[in-house]
């Protein structure tokens, strides 16, 4: 196979040589230092030509190294922590559980109703009437609504004390919003109460 031939061109052929010519005229510690100049020239164009886009390139990415190399480390940190971080969600978990029964389903207020007529009666309560009033407008069927009951009894200081000390301490969350006592003319001894309470519905 034959190779294809170039020409030189003719300049190159007499810049080489009259470069040539230049170093012969030169003592030989000229020539060194003529050379040393020379290769530090080329040494220089090869730095800006290779090194230092890669250099910059290296900078743009040391921030994405220092974010992955945090990232790691967090995942390691998680990693370590993952069996409290389960505790505490399954603890978080059974703490909403748990408050959820503190609230009352639309289909439970009838027997909501009759406990607290039994929490009534075991305090010392005689139930007048005992009766759930109308919501606020626009928020009966709104998550967590009050459910508003009025109640009208007949009790002792005492056993009125019981019955909201009961209230306080149960499992369904009420808020007491009205309480009027006016004197019983039939017993001094035992008033005339008018309670108003809110539960609230399930979200």
């Amino acid at each position: 196979m034959k190779l294809p031939s170039f020409k030189v061109p003719a300049f190159v052929g007499t810049m080489a040589g009259k470069a040539g010519d230049f170093l012969n005229k030169r003592n030989p510690r000229e020539k060194m230092l003529i050379i040393f100049l020379a290769a530090a020239v080329v040494l220089s164009l090869d730095i800006m030509a290779v090194v230092l886009p890669t250099f910059s390139g290296l900078v743009r990415t040391l921030p994405e190294l220092r974010g992955a190399k945090q990232n790691l480390a967090d995942l390691r940190e998680d990693a370590k922590n993952e069996g409290a971080i389960h505790k505490k969600w399954e603890g978080s978990r059974a703490a909403l559980t748990d408050g959820e029964k503190a609230f009352v389903a639309p289909n439970e207020v009838p027997a909501l109703l009759e406990n607290l007529s039994q929490l009534a009666h075991g305090a010392g309560l005689k139930i007048m009437s005992l009766n759930p009033a109308e919501p606020p407008k626009g928020q009966a069927g709104n998550a967590y609504a009050p459910i508003p009951i009025k109640i009208s009894a007949v009790a002792g200081t005492h056993e009125f004390g019981r019955f909201l000390a009961t209230l306080e301490s149960g499992s369904t969350f009420f808020r007491v919003t009205d309480i009027r006592v006016s004197t019983n003319f039939s017993d001094e001894k035992r008033h005339l109460i008018e309670l108003g309470i809110e539960a609230y519905r399930k979200g």
